[in-house]
Order: structure tokens, then C-alpha cells, then sequence
């Protein structure tokens, strides 16, 4: 991975640029990363997520949102689950941590890339209860940075 590639990658009208770029890339790792883990099971995508992940590609907006995939499944048990999961972690150029504000969980990213001006990259986790309607079974949006 080079800077190029990822200003290749960044959103052309994004006032973000780089920085949506590396997020991106970053959140991509580690969905994967935790689907082979078994962990994205207990999990449905919802808002910014599934809109950007599974519908609308690069054009999506960016979030980190789940739904607890069961009403079996206590809220708190798989919230903990994959926050442990991500914390610490290192994929690729990245490393993954986990910080709590005001009651909420963030994912924070770093690399090999560099600071950034506004800080530490990262983006809300928000795991929330299960969903009122079934979860629809879909594919990734294929973009040329996963290649």
C-alpha cells in the first residue's frame, strides 16, 4: 500500500480525503479480519455500514454500526466479544484500539502513515439491539482497493 494508492482510493468530493481513505481501508481489514474470526456472526450490519459495505460502495457514509444478530444473545456479552476482538489488533499497515467517551465505544486506527491533524483516526462502534426485521443475506460492494 502506498499514499498514492489510498488518494486513489479517497473520496472525490470528501472534505476528509486522505484521512476517509485510510479509515476505509482500515475498516475493510477488520471486517474481514472478523468474519474469519466467526465474530461478524453474531452481528447484522445496519446504517452507514450496510449502506456503505453492501449497497453503495464508496459513496456510502461511514460508520461502524451492528445490530446483535439474535434476541438469544445478551447485548452486553457480544459487545464486549468484539470490542475484545478489535483492541490491539494489527492488520496489514494498521493498529486497531478500542476507547470509551461518554459512554460509547470508538475504533481508533494508526499506521505507518503518519499523524493526522485532527489526531488519532477513528470511527464510532455502535452495536446496538437486535433489529425488527429479519437481516437480508448480501454480498460485498467490490472496490478496486481490495484487490
Amino acid at each position: 500500500m502506498t499514499p498514492g494508492y489510498i488518494a486513489r482510493h479517497a473520496p472525490a468530493q470528501s472534505a476528509q480525503g486522505r484521512e476517509a481513505a485510510l479509515i476505509d481501508i482500515a475498516q475493510d481489514l477488520l471486517l474481514r479480519d472478523l468474519a474469519d474470526q466467526g465474530v461478524l456472526e453474531l452481528v447484522t450490519f445496519k446504517g452507514g455500514t450496510a449502506l456503505r459495505k453492501v449497497y453503495a460502495g464508496s459513496g456510502g457514509r461511514f460508520s461502524t454500526d451492528f445490530a446483535v444478530a439474535s434476541p438469544d444473545d445478551e447485548y452486553s456479552s457480544v459487545s464486549s466479544l468484539i470490542e475484545n476482538a478489535i483492541n490491539g489488533r494489527q492488520l496489514g499497515p494498521f493498529h486497531y484500539g478500542i476507547e470509551h467517551r461518554r459512554g460509547r465505544a470508538h475504533i481508533v486506527y494508526t499506521s505507518e502513515f503518519g499523524r493526522y491533524p485532527g489526531g488519532a483516526l477513528q470511527s464510532k462502534l455502535d452495536i446496538g439491539p437486535p433489529t425488527w426485521l429479519s437481516p437480508t443475506s448480501r454480498s460485498w460492494v467490490p472496490l478496486s482497493i481490495h484487490d
